[in-house]
């Protein structure tokens, strides 16, 4: 925790100037939060506090070579190793990495955690889509991601549900959402992940994209997945529109799993 501290000052003074953080270290106590909240908008500082108390500890894996990408008028960082300690057993730990959108005037306006590499690295192999969109698609999927997370899932699933038009699938997602909320409030943690992720171009013009993936999630009293399609519009990368998704607990035994096709 003390090392994520002085990686989010160092971000403020520029990323060039990174090696600073080695300078702050004995500016910077563990507990005193209201030293970095001047680096944050407010949104991103809950994430970022959210982020903090999701877990018993987490520590930063080695000093952070960041990969920096313009996104828009905001800034996207990449990424922060971390091994996290879901717990006081310190024996138990996974790593993850974190990922910093700083908005025009350098203030962190959001934390998530950040997308296996494979699957950005599949996002970005597609030469002909826009960086921006890109960009736009890997974020849009961390977000979702790290809602589940730090369980502030509301704002996400509440639109998607709205979107959710096949027969059956909204009682099936509803209740794949209650039973995450009802788990998640007695877990002591809980980890998100996205799986056999595919993400297609909409045919019809514009910067709409279709994303295919497995949503896994355990919790240390339980453990649950689904699949999901969902259809973005990044025409506004800034104001990214939910279009379309569609919930299977398992998939079709006839027709495998939903995609745009079924629009």
């Amino acid at each position: 925790m003390k090392s994520i501290l002085f990686i989010l000052l160092a971000l403020q003074l520029s990323v060039p100037q990174h090696e600073n953080v080695t300078k702050l270290i004995d500016a910077v106590s563990v507990q005193q939060y209201d030293k970095v909240e001047c680096l944050f908008t407010p949104d991103g500082y809950g994430d970022f506090l959210s982020i903090c108390d999701s877990y018993y500890r987490f520590e930063v894996i080695e000093t952070p070579e960041f990969s920096v990408h313009s996104f828009g008028d905001r800034m996207m960082v990449r990424s922060v190793p971390i091994i996290v300690y879901p717990d006081r057993d310190t024996t138990q730990r996974f790593e993850s990495d974190l990922v910093f959108l700083l908005n025009s005037k350098g203030l962190i306006e959001s934390v998530t955690y950040a997308l296996d590499t494979e699957i950005v690295n599949a996002v970005q192999s597609h030469e002909n889509w826009p960086s921006e969109s890109q960009l736009a698609v890997i974020n849009f999927m961390e977000e979702y991601m790290t809602a589940y997370a730090i369980k502030e899932i509301d704002s996400i699933t509440g639109a998607i549900d709205q979107c959710i038009f096949l027969p059956g699938q909204r009682s099936e997602f509803q209740d794949f959402i209650q039973g995450f909320k009802k788990s998640s409030l007695m877990a002591d943690f809980i980890n998100v992940s996205l799986a056999d992720v595919n993400v297609t171009k909409y045919p019809h013009g514009g910067e709409v994209y279709g994303m295919q993936f497995k949503l896994n999630y355990f919790t240390s009293n339980y453990n649950d997945s689904g699949y999901q399609f969902i259809l973005i519009d990044v025409n506004n990368p800034s104001a990214v529109q939910i279009c379309a998704s569609f919930w299977q607990n398992e998939p079709d035994p006839d027709t495998g799993l939903y995609d745009m096709s079924y629009l």
